[in-house]
């Protein structure tokens, strides 16, 4: 059984039993967030979802509020992580949080710098990846008047939340990644042909390399 799992409009997974167990372990997932398997007759809380250990859930929240100490978590790792993106304190290795060796892109099967050498930037790698696949007709201010969901490819700074990894060293959880990956509950683009795989492993290396404009 693959699960995928829904927190506030953003979609990620599938991810099997075992792996929603060990991620509501750790913290990765919430209790609070909602969860969906082939067959299911509609969204639910992932607690109800069958198998899942008791343990690594001990409080059940009602749908649509949060559990307030894991909110005010949630907003201190947001506020830390966006002072490290601001003083260029990341870069494209992650820390690895069973603390053995530091993680890079290369670690994931990712060249760093597809385009022949020197940095990766948005304009460079990935803008070009997410014009041609149409992406700035919704989300480019300054070029359709448009930023659904708070996505501004025209705004650095509201990609933020977009392409910091849900895990860490793991840059398929990063959430602009999940939209592209077929299988999203809410694709992006929504119309005309899927992102390629190749457009896909151009996005993840670019966030690997530290998401530089």
């Amino acid at each position: 059984m693959m699960i995928h799992i829904s927190r506030e409009g953003q979609q990620f997974g599938p991810y099997s039993l075992d792996e929603v167990n060990t991620y509501l372990a750790d913290g990765s997932l919430l209790p609070t967030d909602m969860a969906w398997f082939e067959g299911a007759a509609e969204w639910m809380a992932i607690t109800q979802i069958p198998g899942v250990a008791s343990a690594a859930t001990p409080v059940v929240t009602p749908k649509g509020k949060g559990e307030p100490a894991l909110i005010l978590g949630a907003v201190v790792v947001m506020v830390i992580t966006g002072v490290a993106f601001g003083l260029g304190l990341f870069s494209g290795e992650e820390e690895n949080p069973n603390g053995g060796p530091k993680e890079s892109a290369s670690d994931h099967g990712l060249e760093t710098s597809p385009s022949g050498g020197g940095k990766q930037t948005f304009a460079k790698t990935a803008g070009p990846v997410f014009e041609r696949n149409r992406c700035f007709e919704c989300h480019h201010t300054g070029k359709s008047g448009k930023a659904k969901a708070d996505l501004d490819f025209a705004n650095p700074k509201s990609l933020l939340g977009f392409v910091t990894p849900n895990q860490p060293g793991n840059f398929d959880t990063a959430p602009i990644v999940l939209v592209l990956t077929p299988g999203a509950v809410e694709p992006m683009p929504p119309k005309g042909p899927a992102v390629s795989a190749a457009d896909v492993e151009i996005i993840k290396a670019w966030i690997a390399s530290g998401s530089e404009f």
